[in-house]
């Protein structure tokens, strides 16, 4: 599977293209993630999904066994997705222990539908 992410940044839009691959069929919400060819793949794992309109996603690895990085996504197919779908993404990633507390919406606002 081919990821490719958008990132703003000042008017900009930086992109990211990686590679997701399942690495145990018995576990397919698991993904291996990698955004180079000279880079480990990272954990992500895939809380919920309904294909159509919203995936939430965790990842969580060490780094040289000295720091611990934790990310989370609320993923959605539309620039703005309604406040009951970010409400549950959120209750869903708190009862899986994640804390919200850096978690911000990135601002779609003047961003172009891709």
């Amino acid at each position: 599977m081919i990821v490719s992410l958008l990132f703003p940044r000042k008017d900009k839009f930086r992109t990211a293209e990686g590679t997701a691959v399942v690495q145990d069929l018995r576990e397919p919400a698991r993904l291996g993630v990698s955004f180079s060819y000279f880079t480990p793949y990272s954990p992500y794992l895939v809380l919920t999904t309904d294909y159509t309109t919203l995936s939430v996603v965790y990842s969580c690895t060490d780094i040289l066994h000295l720091f611990h990085v934790e990310y989370a996504w609320i993923l959605g197919r539309s620039r703005f997705l309604p406040p009951e779908t970010v409400r549950y993404a959120k209750n869903l990633l708190i009862s899986e222990g994640i804390d919200l507390f850096r978690m911000k919406a990135t601002d779609q606002m003047g961003c172009k539908d891709y």
